[in-house]
């Protein structure tokens, strides 16, 4: 595996450090404490609404510029959060309620009854 792996350890200290080396390498033990399954599906029947959806949605920005919230730095976030729930999206909106069932009975929640939040997100 590449890339960066940044580790903090704070033993009892709260001021600055030293520029002095650690003594100790401590041993690490990894712990799977919340293990989440991700399914993954190829909507390639689909491809063919992806241009409406993406002239949606910038017709909705262009609607309310000013983003819902914070967690987009300068990006975009829709403050509708039933997206989903607009005429041009309801193939989408069918596959994936279909594919959250598929995965709620193979956790063996029979007859699941949920509703979807929807929103967008442009960065």
């Amino acid at each position: 595996m590449a890339g960066k792996l940044n580790l903090t350890f704070t033993v009892g200290h709260t001021g600055p450090v030293s520029g002095q080396a650690p003594l100790l390498t401590p041993t690490l033990h990894p712990s799977d404490l919340f293990p989440t399954r991700v399914w993954q599906a190829r909507l390639d029947p689909l491809a063919p609404h992806l241009r409406g959806w993406v002239e949606e949605v910038l017709r909705m920005r262009a609607a309310t510029p000013e983003p819902a919230g914070r967690s987009t730095r300068q990006g975009w976030n829709s403050q509708d959060m039933r997206v989903l729930e607009q005429a041009c999206f309801t193939s989408l909106r069918h596959a994936i309620r279909a594919a959250c069932g598929s995965a709620l009975r193979e956790m063996r929640v029979d007859a699941p009854d949920f509703e979807l939040q929807s929103w967008i997100n442009l960065h």
